[in-house]
């Protein structure tokens, strides 16, 4: 609900009744804001030295969308990439993580292979496991934006973006490299 006009008139008396002052609110009911639209998302899990032990994809595999593990592999790229003269995403978040528990990314771009432009954030925090034999871990949730851009799928917002081909199969693509992952056939590893 929401109260546009609220008034407290004057007592007042009317054929021999006496009305007393009272607050008077004149409200409309609100319509109920739209859905927000599935978000996609994957879950990795580290441990504490930083290394991906798992990627869970079943939320983009439950989604049906083709094309998730190319969405998996450049969000991964793309969040392991140095920024300029910064180091990664992945890095600077670790550290974050590591002394306070949690960390937050920027939104990062990246484009799949059919030119699709995508941006993503990263949501990271340190898990305690209630058991003392199990080691900490950290769980990061990537969450994934899509934009729907008419005429040349290569611009984002406006802004061009070179396209480049990333070498899958050459010794040059190696996403994560500073954190230890490796690429073993379809899915990923730590290099445990």
């Amino acid at each position: 609900m929401q109260c546009f006009t609220v008034s407290q008139p004057r007592a007042f008396q009317e054929e021999g009744e006496d009305f007393q002052s009272c607050l008077i609110c004149i409200a409309r009911r609100l319509p109920r804001p739209a859905a927000p639209a599935p978000g996609e998302s994957f879950v990795t899990k580290q441990d504490t030295t930083g290394k991906i032990i798992s990627i869970d994809t079943s939320s983009l595999r439950a989604a049906g969308r083709t094309g998730w593990e190319d969405l998996v592999r450049k969000c991964i790229y793309a969040f392991f990439q140095p920024q300029g003269r910064e180091p990664s995403y992945a890095k600077q978040l670790f550290q974050e993580v590591m002394t306070r528990g949690t960390a937050f990314s920027p939104s990062y771009r990246f484009t799949l292979s059919d030119g699709s432009v995508l941006s993503a954030h990263t949501k990271c925090k340190l898990c305690y496991p209630s058991s003392p034999e199990l080691q900490p871990f950290i769980m990061g949730i990537h969450v994934i934006e899509r934009y729907a851009i008419p005429g040349n799928p290569s611009e984002f917002h406006g802004i061009p973006i070179k396209s480049r081909r990333i070498p899958w199969n050459s010794s040059e693509f190696r996403p994560g490299a500073e954190l230890g992952i490796t690429q073993r056939g379809q899915g990923w590893s730590s290099g445990r």
